[in-house]
């Protein structure tokens, strides 16, 4: 959810000279013993790791329960998780009391945090009806509750991108879909239709699919062992396939198969990964290890007792945890407002006593703006790349941070 100035060229061109030493917060479902069920994971509690310099170097508890699926937003201030008791919860990055924000029919549920305030999630489970729903609710307003889209079969996994309309997902095994295992692309709010031999089918016989953040990569596992990860772009082009060995080569974690692998929320590069899973019958691994799949990095997060591939956000965790003790005011705020001037520009109007700071995908500053009067700021085309940036400061006294996507 990110923007560029004029320097931001620069910046580009060294992010892309090469791998360089990472800093983020990644979250996780973990148990310290047990095992896993092949179908639905595990439930335990929700952890956050400071990652810096490549390395998980704190732990906090988030929830200290009974939860599944940790989801970050997007800007990396707060967690969602699905309870057993089907209640999906929001919590402080930094930690806290949490807030219900909604209920599935089942703890066996997705969730996903795309952008803004809406979350969005699927009634149901792998094998009940009610995985055939994608909610969203704004978790500033649970009375904003909204049924997105109802597929013709069960889904088994899904993902959405930054713009909230790109979507990778998977129909579930069953009688309603004989596309099982099909890995789709999809936009949104679209028909809920689902041709199996149509243009919009990515790969026949795959598992664990996620969508980048701004949604140019999807990434699934091959349904029939699990030991490689797959990318391609949303345009079909297939740009790699990682087996468990070559991907262990990177960094000092060795283990076995792939699951339910996830996108980072706000990097095009890092996938978040459960790996040790031994079998489809037997799921006693599940490593959270997170991968770098165009620089060949990788960094291990924890690799004791059970966990979930979780989610990563990449930026300044010690940031973080101070603006995530204030929560984002609820609505628009009527000190700010932005519009594209030209494709690939855009013009962002601040009102009077503005302090905001531009971050591009990475969590990286990339422009500042200050004023103690209004101002209108002008973006070029040639100084922006199309994608998701996060606008964040204060503004008119108020605390905001909201998502700006420039096409």
């Amino acid at each position: 959810m990110r923007q560029g100035s004029a320097g931001l060229i620069g910046l580009i061109t060294l992010f892309c000279a090469g791998a360089w030493a990472e800093d983020g917060i990644a979250v996780s479902c973990h148990v310290d013993n047990g095992q896993q069920d092949n179908l639905w994971g595990f439930f335990g509690q929700i952890r956050r790791y400071d990652i810096r310099d490549n390395t998980a170097q704190d732990q906090q508890v988030l929830f200290d329960g009974e939860a599944r699926f940790a989801t970050l937003s997007s800007d990396g201030r707060e967690v969602a998780f699905i309870m057993s008791s089907a209640e999906i919860a929001v919590v402080s990055a930094d930690g806290g009391d949490y807030t219900v924000v909604a209920t599935a029919q089942t703890p066996r549920g997705y969730l996903d945090w795309p952008r803004g305030r809406w979350l969005y999630y699927s009634k149901g489970g792998y094998s009940d009806d009610g995985s055939r729903e994608v909610w969203k609710v704004n978790v500033d307003d649970p009375s904003q509750n909204e049924l997105v889209v109802t597929f013709e079969c069960r889904t088994w996994l899904w993902s959405i991108a930054l713009d909230g309309q790109r979507m990778a997902l998977r129909p579930a095994d069953g009688p309603q879909c004989d596309c099982m295992a099909h890995i789709y692309r999809y936009v949104l709010p679209g028909t809920g239709d689902l041709d199996c031999h149509g243009p919009d089918v990515l790969f026949e016989g795959g598992c664990g699919e996620s969508i980048s953040p701004e949604g140019r990569y999807v990434t699934f596992h091959p349904r029939v062992d699990h030991n490689s990860i797959l990318i391609m772009s949303w345009d079909k082009e297939n740009l790699g396939e990682f087996g468990v060995q070559t991907m262990n080569g990177w960094g000092e974690y060795a283990g076995a198969g792939f699951n339910r692998g996830r996108w980072s929320c706000n990097s095009e590069k890092w996938i978040c990964t459960m790996e040790g899973w031994n079998g489809r019958d037997a799921a006693k691994g599940g490593n959270q290890v997170l991968y770098n799949w165009q620089d060949h990095e990788q960094i291990v997060v924890c690799n004791t007792g059970q966990n979930e591939a979780g989610d990563f956000w990449v930026g300044d965790p010690t940031g973080i945890a101070a603006r995530a003790r204030g929560r984002r005011p609820a609505g628009t705020s009527p000190f700010l407002s932005t519009r594209r001037a030209a494709p690939g520009s855009l013009v962002l109007s601040l009102g009077a006593g503005h302090h905001m700071a531009l971050f591009d995908v990475r969590g990286k500053r990339v422009r500042i703006f200050e004023g103690t009067d209004a101002a209108t700021y002008v973006l070029s085309a040639r100084c922006l790349r199309p994608g998701a940036y996060l606008l964040r400061g204060r503004l008119g006294g108020r605390t905001l941070a909201t998502s700006v996507i420039v096409r």
